[in-house]
């Protein structure tokens, strides 16, 4: 098993085993060697046999367990934070739910360090391999359910206190939990800004996690905010480390302008960290253009968030983030937290008293953007390094005007295409003409 940009994720009950998680669980606890561990997870049905596994792994290596049970990975986070230890999140995110993964959570709150992660999937290799050399014990940890109530309640008193402070009393919200992790704590936490809140996707039932919901299908938030005249919608990912928001009249809000929106916001209060904000590749030309003409620094990074994170640490920047809508406040917590982050959305629509939509259009103007995946035989890496040269001629051309970027996949024999440009018949030419490079590049001749 390798680690990807977000721990291991897999097939549940077939790439991603309660065998696997045991193991895990078990390496990871001996790479830390932390007496006290968290495991929190999501609602999808493989979820609990997970997290019941790395727990019993990590307590086969004399590590104490204390399972929380279904909350966000922000939550997770939060807690190993306050609490001084590492943790796990057992969770596919925004993926459907027979699928499952495992994110490893440090003391501070955020991800590993690549090092660390490393040191783990070595050792994990090696006990599913039999080839531990670590000697076993009669000493054991505890694996102990969440006893204590008032442990999770502190990641929903945090975010409370939070939006407790704003005035939403004459906003109407959409919400859409995705039948996720951010299923019970969301509607309190967006409640306690005063708002009215009109709330779909909190029937769990370890099936419907993601399906055709979420931040991943606006279109049930779109029709629940149109019928019930919201001002907005809002709507998570299966364990609410995203979100994206929808206007009064159900056009998207996606990251970017989620990001122009908070940047804005801070920079003009004198809260944002070193006045700067990191964005990734893939980020519309638009933000980068809106922030520079508000003399905010950009860093752009590779897509990811722990891409983001990484580049976030190294400039000081307290916000970045992904136009997915997983966007980190360095300054609250170093991961992506999709209810930290609208209630930071709500604060600035409260201060703005104006639309969505005008809020929105004024943050930032975006060009015309097109992407897409285009399947491969060939590795995706080496596609994409065969057209360095025709990529850097394209964007010479381009200028200032757009850019053209290739991307392959680390999980799928795929290398995604994204273009943008002031001029839309630019754009779309672009796509096809570097589409047709890519497929036959990727062409194996065997």
């Amino acid at each position: 098993m390798r680690f990807g940009t977000d721990g291991i994720r897999g097939e549940a009950n077939k790439d991603l085993t309660a065998e696997v998680a045991l193991a895990l669980g078990r390496a990871a606890a001996l790479v830390l060697a932390q007496d006290e561990w968290f495991v929190g997870w999501d609602t999808r049905v493989s979820s609990p046999m997970l997290a019941s596994a790395f727990a019993a792994g990590a307590a086969s290596a004399s590590t104490s367990v204390t399972e929380l049970g279904v909350i966000p990975t922000a939550g997770v986070a939060f807690l190993c934070r306050t609490g001084d230890r590492p943790g796990a999140m057992v969770t596919a995110s925004h993926n459907p739910f027979y699928d499952n993964g495992i994110k490893l959570v440090g003391s501070t709150g955020g991800k590993l360090s690549d090092e660390l992660e490393g040191r783990i999937e070595d050792q994990l290799n090696r006990i599913l391999d039999r080839r531990e050399d670590s000697e076993r014990t009669c000493m054991v940890g505890l694996v102990r359910p969440n006893c204590r109530p008032s442990t999770i309640s502190q990641y929903q008193s945090w975010l409370t206190s939070r939006a407790s402070v704003l005035d939403g009393s004459k906003l109407r919200i959409g919400l859409d939990c995705a039948h996720g992790a951010s299923y019970r704590i969301a509607p309190s936490v967006i409640q306690a800004t005063g708002a009215s809140v009109e709330v779909i996707g909190v029937h769990p039932d370890g099936l419907n996690i993601n399906k055709e919901c979420g931040s991943t299908e606006l279109n049930p938030l779109r029709t629940l905010v149109r019928e019930r005249g919201c001002d907005f919608g809002l709507a998570f990912d299966g364990d609410a480390d995203r979100v994206l928001a929808v206007d009064e009249d159900g056009n998207t809000v996606d990251g970017d302008s989620i990001i122009a929106m908070l940047a804005s916001r801070r920079s003009r209060l004198g809260v944002l960290g070193h006045n700067g904000v990191v964005v990734t590749e893939w980020s519309n030309l638009g933000l980068l253009r809106s922030l520079r003409e508000r003399s905010i620094e950009v860093e752009v990074c590779e897509v990811g968030d722990k891409n983001v994170a990484s580049a976030m640490k190294r400039t000081q920047y307290t916000l970045g983030g992904e136009q997915s809508g997983h966007i980190i406040l360095s300054d609250l917590l170093p991961v992506g937290d999709g209810i930290s982050t609208a209630v930071e959305m709500i604060g600035v629509l409260v201060d703005s008293a104006i639309s969505m939509s005008n809020l929105a259009s004024l943050s930032m103007t975006k060009l015309p953007q097109a992407m897409r995946n285009v399947r491969v035989t060939l590795p995706p890496s080496e596609v994409a390094a065969s057209l360095r040269e025709q990529v850097k001629a394209e964007n010479e051309l381009l200028g200032e005007r757009g850019r053209l970027v290739l991307r392959p996949s680390g999980t799928e024999s795929v290398v995604r295409v994204m273009a943008e440009a002031e001029d839309t018949a630019v754009v779309n030419d672009l796509v096809l003409r570097v589409v047709e490079l890519v497929s036959a590049a990727g062409r194996s001749e065997l």
